[in-house]
């Protein structure tokens, strides 16, 4: 039994806090992202320095967010691509 909770966070606390669904948080458990959690009372318990670890972790590898030509633009490209190399 865990005998001081102030040194864990439930999974939902935890996704909460990194800023993901706490279903994602149980998959990490399951796959090994995260390590040290315990299983007691019905619960997950994750160690707060793990929890701080994943957001910053999450933070760090936000994504850059590219602008996506649009179909119609790509079709002209090539169209006009295709005219150049004819004449």
């Amino acid at each position: 039994m865990i005998k001081d909770l102030k040194h864990y966070d439930t999974a939902l606390e935890a996704a909460k806090q990194i800023g993901v669904h706490s279903a994602t948080v149980r998959r990490w458990i399951g796959n090994g992202k995260i390590k040290k959690a315990r299983y007691e009372l019905d619960m997950w318990f994750i160690p707060k320095k793990e929890t701080e670890r994943l957001k910053k972790e999450k933070e760090t590898k936000k994504r850059e967010v590219k602008p996506r030509a649009s179909r119609a633009r790509k079709r002209r490209k090539k169209r006009n691509k295709k005219l150049s190399e004819q004449g």
